[in-house]
């Protein structure tokens, strides 16, 4: 009775502190739209038709009322770029908090929407506006830098990891052992630390196992914190070799653990076992738990572009049976990875029609699966970079989507 009675209680403070954080939620939407109707709508004002007057060029109408737009945009928040050239907006008043300023993206589609009633379909304004957004992005923006899915501030021993929502992240502190077991959730941007997320991961939050409190900046969840060793590590089916298997889950949970260090240096994680032990089956399992099912797969990665793509676009890539490389594929594979692992920059296309060159940072932690480490054996360099797991083939093929 007494257990039941205390199951109750807490039931019943959950339900409370969801209607408090519904009810938060809502006056905080309010709030904000009623900020909306406070500002000014200076592009509007200066469009009207969208025709200049008898004695005004179309050059001069299009520059002024470009103007006016940066005037609106500036009220929600403030327009940046990168040190590689890109352009974004943020705003802390808006749900989008980084939108980058490119013409088919969805959230600035949504964004012009939203501050300008003016749809992506009614060409002159839209681009009008766009324009002078990326312009005055890149001349006078504030330079920031974007992340992706994590980030590490060493000197002050913080690890912030992105929600995946675009507008939420965790904040650990590492000198404050509270928020190991807490999870404080803030918002994206927060010290200066901006996510940009992929369309194609999904978002998460952590799994509350007690009651949670809020308050207006900061929401705070407790959360178990032996799941992911649990589920991601203990259920990989390690073969002793050099390593035994106890050594080999420990090193494995702690390789797992350095993927929130952000480390400019990354181990090429390797998975060498027999066909039918899982290989593949533990990449894309931790990478759902990463990212989602959508992005939860091992890329078809047969050519050097679309592997420099991967590994500069994705935190965590596996490049599957590498037994099957043949000495052409090895001379390129072989350099790029070690290349990524190093940190080296890779040079890319921006456009195939233009040849304009982009340098990117290679931003994934690598995992890559075969039945042998010829590939390594043959690199004395990418072998002094991986780490090698060997795993034991299953008694009984198991089906993928039923574990």
């Amino acid at each position: 009775m007494g257990t039941e009675r205390t199951m109750k209680e807490a039931d019943t403070k959950r339900h409370q502190s969801q209607s408090t954080r519904d009810k938060s939620e809502a006056r905080n939407d309010e709030a904000t739209m009623n900020v909306e109707r406070e500002k000014l709508a200076y592009f509007a004002a200066e469009w009207g038709c969208g025709k200049p007057n008898k004695a005004e060029s179309r050059e001069r109408f299009e520059y002024r009322t470009g103007q006016a737009a940066i005037k609106d945009i500036e009220q929600y928040g403030q327009l940046c770029r990168t040190r590689e050239g890109d352009l974004y907006y943020t705003s802390i008043e808006l749900p989008w908090k980084l939108v980058p300023l490119v013409d088919d993206d969805p959230r600035l589609i949504a964004l012009i929407d939203r501050v300008f009633q003016v749809r992506a379909s009614s060409a002159q304004a839209f681009k009008v506006i766009l324009y002078s957004l990326q312009n005055e992005a890149f001349v006078n923006g504030k330079i920031i830098q974007v992340r992706q899915f994590c980030h590490a501030d060493h000197l002050n021993k913080i690890v912030y990891l992105s929600l995946c929502d675009g507008r939420q992240m965790l904040k650990l502190t590492g000198t404050d052992e509270e928020t190991w077991d807490r999870l404080p959730i803030v918002a994206n941007g927060t010290d200066g630390v901006y996510f940009i997320d992929d369309a194609s991961w999904e978002p998460w939050h952590p799994v509350r196992e007690t009651e949670f409190y809020t308050d207006p900046e900061t929401e705070v969840a407790c959360y178990d914190r032996t799941i992911a060793k649990r589920l991601l590590v203990e259920t990989i089916k390690f073969k002793a070799d050099i390593l035994t298997v106890e050594e080999q889950q420990w090193l494995m949970d702690k390789t797992l653990t350095t993927l929130l260090i952000d480390l400019p240096e990354k181990p090429l994680v390797v998975l060498v076992g027999d066909n039918g032990s899982g290989k593949t089956f533990v990449g894309e399992t931790i990478k759902t738990a990463l990212l989602g099912s959508r992005a939860g797969r091992a890329e078809n990665i047969n050519t050097a572009e679309s592997l420099r793509v991967s590994l500069t676009s994705s935190p965590f890539v596996i490049v599957d049976n590498l037994d099957d490389v043949d000495r052409k594929q090895a001379a390129w594979l072989v350099k790029d990875l070690s290349v990524a692992c190093t940190g080296t920059t890779i040079p890319l296309r921006r456009l195939y029609s233009t040849n304009q060159k982009v340098v990117l940072e290679p931003r994934s932690w690598i995992m890559a699966t075969s039945t042998n480490t010829g590939f390594l054996n043959n690199s004395p360099a990418l072998g002094d970079r991986a780490i090698v797991f060997h795993t034991e083939a299953y008694g009984k093929r198991r089906v993928q989507g039923a574990i």
